[in-house]
């Protein structure tokens, strides 16, 4: 089970460096504003396009979680077991950063699911 954890933290590790020094630099290179942290997806370090909710409480892009849970069904942040997939929008949270967007002049990178 150590072992296991250990992967997964290492996995999880690679793709944050991986999407921390892809998303930020651009952010900061193209002189964006500081993005409030709750508007930002843990696993690709970016503005979310999509936030929703897993089971356990945690906040990510709808993109970026369904791709991971594909391959897991752990939570990518702490390793416990999650006990569904389910998502849950966060519509109030998608709101705020749409505002955000709008305030800052930023465009979105991606189409934003518009599933339930």
């Amino acid at each position: 089970k150590a072992r296991h954890i250990e992967e997964h933290a290492r996995e999880f590790e690679a793709l944050q460096m991986e999407a921390a020094s892809r998303s930020h630099r651009d952010y900061v290179d193209a002189g964006e504003p500081d993005i409030p942290s709750a508007f930002i997806c843990p696993i690709t370090q970016e503005l979310m396009e999509d936030p929703v909710c897993t089971v356990d409480g945690t906040t990510y892009d709808r993109a970026a979680i369904s791709q991971w849970l594909m391959r897991h069904d752990t939570s990518p942040l702490t390793g416990a077991r999650l006990a569904t997939d389910m998502l849950i929008p966060i519509h109030v949270l998608r709101s705020q950063i749409e505002e955000f967007r709008e305030l800052h002049g930023l465009e979105r990178r991606r189409p934003a699911h518009r599933g339930v």
